[in-house]
This record gives structure tokens, C-alpha cells and sequence, in this order.
């Protein structure tokens, strides 16, 4: 092969490199912008579980409502243990709900007869079954200490639509009693992300999740689930942000154990949420 012939063979060669980058390229841009297109047409959804820390609710709400095309709240006016809200919640709720943060407001009453976390369970289905009257497909049952970053939440959601995931889980960062008090411990406890919903959709404990997740939000397991730990997003817990946190102890439906002194080592961060107490 003359030198000639040979310079032509490179230049060919490089002009099918290049031609097949381009090709790939543009087909990621095309792929990426079909499930972003996907993600805006699923319709997302929210229930929170309202009785402790109404002081964050607001907070809460503004800060999933970009998130959700839905929003949820059931709230209750005593504890699982017959302790009484220190003021009526549903004028909040209605004010919160014409400022377009909230679409339902549900009520519920527990049943004493009924151990905490059953009821817990059942109510939390009440959102789950309101979510589905509303035509929800991904759905996720939260408390009102639990915020989330704008950009880890929709590449989340991203994620979910693009890798076909019917059920998610994201781990937790908690927070010390102010909201610029981020612990450095992390905890091996993972919640619930937003997870496909359909008619035979229920709040069931799954045996098949692979992280540890709060028994009384998970989704009962179905056929051809597809399970995933996103670990590039994570539920921000305000665990201990409370106006009366004694309070929160003594009506919380799981036992809270003692955190060792060791680990209560905390980092100064800006209030991300602006969460005013």
C-alpha cells in the first residue's frame, strides 16, 4: 500500500470515528431528553402523615410541591397513645391547602384498641388509597421532618423513569435540634423513595427490600418488582427540629433508642430549608 493510499484509508477511518461519536452523542442527547419528557408525564405523588411538628409543615410542603403533581395530608387530633394536639390542626391544613400547597386534606382517628403502628399503617393507606382515586403512578408516604434537595430528587426521579424502577429507597442525613445542625454519624436506615403504585397497591411489610426501611410505609411486594438503593439522593431528617421534642417522644409509634454521646458530633450548614421555629 503506497503512501497515498494509505493517508486516505486514516483520513476514512477517522471520519468514521468521528461520524460514529456523533451518532452517539446525539442519541444520548435524544434518550436523555425522552425520559425527562417521561418524567414530566408520570404523575408523582405525596401523602404526609400529619400530628407532631405541624411547626414544620409548611416548610415541608413548599419544599415537595416542584416534586409532586399531588399532595396529600392526613392528620389526626390525638396521639396513637390518646394525647391530645396542643391546638386544632385542620385551620392550618385549610390555610396551607388555599395557598395551593396541599390538594386533600383527609382526617383520621385512631383506633386504641389498635397497637401504634397499626394504626400508623392504616393510616398511612388512607393516603395510598386517596393517591390512587387521584390517578397517582409514583407514590411516597412522608412525615413533615423530612425535606429533600431540588437536584437530587429530580435526577432521582429521573432515574426511576429511565431504569424502569418500581421500587425505591434513599438513605437518610439527620440533623441535630436546629436546622443547621447536620450530624456526622449516619445511620444504617433507609425510607422509602417514591415507588409505583397500581389497584392491588397496599402498605404491607416486603421482605424483599434490601436495606432496612421503616416497617409502617413500606408497599407490599408484587410481581416483576424491581428493587434500587438510589444513593445519590437523600431524605435531609429534621429528626429533632421541634418546637416541643419531649413531645414527639412520647407519641412516636416506634421505640426511639438512646444514640451513644460519641456520636453526637455535628457540622454548621446553612438553613437549605429556610425552617423557622
Amino acid at each position: 500500500m503506497n503512501s497515498y493510499v494509505f493517508k486516505q484509508f486514516i483520513k476514512l477511518k477517522a471520519l468514521f470515528i468521528r461520524g460514529k461519536k456523533l451518532r452517539n452523542r446525539y442519541k444520548r442527547i435524544y434518550s436523555a431528553r425522552f425520559f425527562a419528557q417521561k418524567v414530566r408525564q408520570v404523575r408523582w405523588g405525596v401523602s404526609y402523615s400529619v400530628f407532631d411538628g405541624v411547626e414544620l409543615l409548611e416548610s415541608a410542603l413548599a419544599n415537595i410541591r416542584p416534586h409532586a403533581d399531588y399532595i396529600s395530608v392526613v392528620y389526626q387530633d390525638v396521639s396513637w397513645y390518646g394525647e391530645p394536639a396542643p391546638e386544632p390542626v385542620l385551620p392550618l391544613l385549610e390555610k396551607l391547602k388555599a395557598q395551593g400547597l396541599i390538594d386533600t386534606i383527609i382526617f383520621f382517628e385512631p383506633d386504641f384498641r389498635r397497637s401504634a403502628g397499626q394504626n400508623e399503617r392504616r393510616k398511612r393507606s388512607l393516603g395510598l388509597r386517596d393517591a390512587k382515586r387521584h390517578r397517582v403512578e409514583y407514590y411516597m408516604s412522608m412525615d413533615v421532618d423530612e425535606f429533600y434537595f431540588a437536584d437530587e430528587i429530580e435526577n432521582a426521579k429521573y432515574r426511576i423513569v429511565r431504569k424502569g424502577i418500581t421500587r425505591a429507597c434513599v438513605g437518610q442525613d439527620t440533623y441535630g435540634e436546629e436546622p443547621t445542625q447536620k450530624c456526622l454519624y449516619s445511620i444504617n436506615s433507609f425510607v422509602p423513595f417514591f415507588s409505583r403504585i397500581n389497584f392491588f397497591s397496599r402498605h404491607a411489610k416486603d421482605a424483599h427490600l434490601p436495606c432496612l426501611c421503616d416497617p409502617n410505609r413500606q408497599l407490599n411486594h408484587q410481581l416483576f418488582d424491581k428493587y434500587y438503593v438510589l444513593n445519590t439522593c437523600s431524605m435531609q431528617h429534621m429528626s429533632k427540629v421541634r418546637v416541643d421534642l419531649a413531645r414527639k417522644l412520647r407519641n412516636s409509634s416506634g421505640k426511639m433508642f438512646p444514640v451513644p454521646e460519641r456520636y453526637f458530633l455535628s457540622a454548621k450548614t446553612e438553613n437549605w430549608f429556610d425552617i423557622s421555629i
